[in-house]
């Protein structure tokens, strides 16, 4: 569940357009919306974790982290920056979830597989989890707009979740948690969907 900040806009980090904070997802290409916020709003916007990836935007809050957008210090290059909730820092449960993420998705390397970059730690301790920055939406929240899909799609969907959790079986990894909104929908070209299995927090490692 995201919850509302003070503000209440949204912008698109592809075409500049701003939108109400209830929007996920652009419009006009589909990408994820980022939440602009200062660092007074959100002392880690501008923070700068373990000297690479410094922090430019919220793209979402959950239940356990927040989601954001960060930029390489040393490249032209993007990622999202995992974060533990602040109110979770001393979860000893809630910080072995995060580490058991990390380590399990750690494992795959496979296209339907979000893939981790590193495992850093904020200034105030928490850790962060640094991953490839998607552009599109969670299945669910493609079910929230559509209520349901046509055949194909659907098929298609499932065959690559398919493929991503056979990967993750092969190297010893069992999700526990699939739902749609842990697999994330990014736009191809051609407009079809590419999925990228989410979320490994509760998964067992053989």
């Amino acid at each position: 569940m995201t919850t509302e900040p003070a503000h209440q806009s949204k912008r698109c980090p592809k075409c500049g357009e701003g939108y109400p904070f209830d929007f996920r997802v652009c419009p006009k290409d589909g990408t994820a919306l980022s939440v602009e916020l200062t660092a007074q709003e959100d002392p880690l916007i501008g923070e700068l974790i373990g000297d690479t990836y410094c922090i430019t935007g919220i793209v979402g809050e959950g239940g356990m982290a927040s989601v954001y957008e960060a930029e390489h210090a040393r490249l032209p290059k993007r990622f999202a920056v995992k974060v533990l909730l602040a109110e979770l820092a001393r979860n000893a449960e809630a910080i072995g979830r995060f580490e058991r993420e990390a380590q399990a998705a750690a494992r795959i390397i496979h296209p339907h597989v979000l893939d981790v970059v590193d495992v850093l730690h904020a200034s105030d301790g928490r850790p962060c989890l640094v991953t490839e920055l998607m552009e599109g939406e969670e299945l669910g929240s493609l079910f929230d707009r559509v209520h349901k899909l046509a055949p194909i799609p659907a098929i298609e969907i499932c065959r690559q979740a398919s493929r991503g959790l056979a990967a993750a079986h092969a190297n010893g990894v069992v999700h526990r948690d699939l739902k749609p909104a842990n697999l994330f929908l990014c736009r191809r070209e051609d407009g079809g969907f590419h999925v990228k299995i989410l979320d490994f927090g509760v998964a067992k490692m053989t």
